[in-house]
């Protein structure tokens, strides 16, 4: 159930992946219906600020490897204005996630 502003919470949550992954039935065996789903591949990420990772550094939070690895490890950067101004958004992939669409609401839907 979502109310007001988390109304639509999870439209934003995941992020499209590059990579083209087949929802792994064979982890959930003889699990009746699975197969009846549609089943998106999209990813779940960390988004991490540079001004709040710098400010992490000065007050002992993070080392600055951290940092770098964090840099590192992100597929995408992203430039995002905010009240105090601009800043760049590291995004890190924390997990696969598949997104199932019941096969009968795909019907009623024409797909």
């Amino acid at each position: 159930m979502a109310f007001r502003e988390s109304l639509n919470y999870y439209d934003h949550v995941f992020h499209e992946s590059n990579d083209q992954k087949a929802f792994p039935v064979q982890q959930f065996g003889a699990v009746p219906g699975l197969q009846k789903w549609k089943w998106d591949h999209v990813i779940e990420t960390a988004d991490y600020c540079l001004s709040e990772l710098q400010e992490d550094v000065k007050l002992g939070v993070r080392t600055a490897k951290e940092v770098e690895s964090i840099k590192y490890r992100s597929y995408k950067t992203s430039t995002v204005k905010f009240s105090y101004g601009e800043d760049t958004v590291y995004h890190v992939k924390i997990r696969d996630v598949w997104l199932g669409e019941s096969s009968k609401r795909c019907k009623s839907a024409g797909i």
